[in-house]
């Protein structure tokens, strides 16, 4: 079952009877439409395949530290997101997790990130910076994000598809 109703705009994630929250459900907040804050627990170590889909008003996610993992498609259609903060710890962004998120503009993937699925930022078309943060197994050449033996493993970032400067640098 879905803990919201359609038109929350902010919630706190918290366990029930003292349990910790490792994880959010596939498709658990899918088009709640005005949600624009939430605030995730520090136990959450993963975020599911599609649990934010289409929740169109999210402006901002701040990840804990705890969180590892991001799964397929987790923020697709958020049209509203522009800040994503704290990926310091995320060992895997997986295939098209931030796909269609058209205002999101700044992305730094720490050099923890083991796995970056393809697609992952497709359609961002406001992506202008793409810091890699000295990551040891991704780099971008030619607007592509490729590992670091040259597979490549993202799409041509929108942005220079559309002959905009987009910077990639490490912190």
């Amino acid at each position: 079952d879905k803990l919201l109703e359609k038109e929350a705009d902010s919630v706190f994630i918290a366990g029930m009877g003292g349990r910790l929250v490792i994880k959010i459900l596939s498709d658990h907040f899918d088009k709640v439409r005005g949600l624009k804050e939430i605030i995730l627990p520090e136990s959450l170590k993963k975020i599911n395949t599609g649990a934010f889909f289409n929740c169109t008003a999210l402006e901002k996610i701040t990840f804990p530290d705890s969180v590892e993992e991001i799964e397929i498609g987790a923020f697709i259609g958020c049209i509203n997101l522009k800040t994503v903060e704290n990926m310091d710890n995320i060992k895997k962004i997986s295939e098209a997790a931030f796909y269609g998120c058209i205002k999101l503009n700044n992305v730094k993937i720490s050099s923890n990130t083991q796995y970056i699925g393809g697609g992952v930022f497709q359609d961002c078309i406001s992506l202008t910076t793409l810091q890699l943060d000295n990551n040891p197994n991704y780099k971008i050449e030619n607007q592509l994000i490729l590992s670091k033996d040259g597979k490549v493993c993202g799409i041509k970032l929108q942005k220079m598809m559309l002959g905009e400067p987009l910077s990639s640098s490490s912190v």
